[in-house]
């Protein structure tokens, strides 16, 4: 088994084991740089800036028309009134919209001053567990009352993936409820859904799994052929105080598009060899399927699966 050491936001990386050097001198051509992954049923989300040399500071393009299309929609995206100065929060969004798998989605972008981009995606189909089991391997309770469990699941997926199938995405998360009365009587559960934490250090991993930048780990398609569709994740789940709280552990199973495992895949190992660092800097791979820009347009769906812990 060997560590894998892959860590949070940047841009691009190795392209079949050979570096492109970056010139922080060099002349830039102004483009933009387009960031969203998108799934059936949720909430359409972009970043969008332009790109910048890495002592540049990124800024919001707040002026575009951006314009997402499939088979039975086309929509124009909304503005998002957040801080423009902030890289991370999407600039525009639109509602949740029933994707079909194999539909081809378009996006394009229209500037008064960059160059317009566009780019396409295909929803992959849906991949769902067979089997999910868990262990609790290792409990550390600290004096502050914190204590953190590490769990090792198991999973088991089919090996017979659809071709539009690139690779899976594993994201572990915890949903915590507490039960509650109401002014009539009535018992509530009040729950919410956090992330749960993949060690970034000594993954007890296999070969075949790479840290996602942003959550999870991600594995090729061929990769769950060669294991046999028997997949291990292991994670942390922090808490201070298991009292009247009810706690399931699950997992996110994301199948991938080629856009989103290639891009993803990317960001990941440039992130993790330092040479980069925002999604905004000056891409070394053409790894974006985004023309007359940068960045990633790619698709994605889900499933999800959950075990009760207490």
């Amino acid at each position: 088994m060997r560590a894998s050491h892959v860590f949070f936001i940047i841009f691009v990386a190795i392209l079949t084991g050979c570096e492109e050097s970056y010139d922080p001198q060099i002349e830039l051509d102004e483009k933009m740089v387009v960031f969203s992954d998108i799934a059936p049923d949720r909430p359409i989300s972009l970043g969008l800036t332009k790109s910048i040399l890495s002592t540049e500071h990124p800024h919001a393009i707040r002026d575009a028309v951006v314009t997402f299309s499939s088979p039975s929609t086309r929509v124009t995206m909304d503005l998002v009134d957040v801080d423009p100065d902030d890289p991370n929060a999407p600039s525009y969004m639109s509602p949740a919209a029933p994707l079909v798998p194999g539909e081809l989605l378009t996006l394009d972008i229209q500037h008064d001053v960059l160059p317009d981009v566009s780019a396409s995606t295909t929803i992959p189909p849906v991949i769902c567990l067979d089997e999910h089991s868990l262990v609790l391997i290792d409990l550390e309770t600290l004096p502050s009352g914190k204590s953190y469990y590490t769990y090792r699941a198991s999973y088991n997926v089919s090996t017979d993936i659809d071709r539009d199938v690139r690779g899976l995405q594993l994201i572990a998360f915890a949903r915590k409820g507490q039960k509650t009365v109401s002014s009539v009587g009535d018992t509530i559960l009040i729950s919410h859904q956090e992330q749960l934490r993949v060690p970034t250090s000594a993954l007890r991993y296999s070969d075949e799994y790479e840290k996602d930048f942003a959550q999870g780990v991600i594995i090729s398609a061929e990769n769950v052929r060669a294991l046999d569709g028997k997949l291990e994740l292991e994670f942390t789940l922090m808490t201070r105080d298991w009292k009247d709280v009810l706690v399931s552990i699950g997992l996110e199973l994301r199948s991938l598009s080629d856009e989103y495992y290639h891009y993803h895949r990317q960001l990941s190992r440039a992130l993790s060899s330092g040479r980069m660092d925002n999604v905004y800097q000056v891409p070394v791979t053409d790894e974006s399927n985004v023309k007359s820009g940068y960045g990633s347009f790619a698709a994605y769906n889900y499933c999800q699966d959950e075990i009760s812990v207490r």
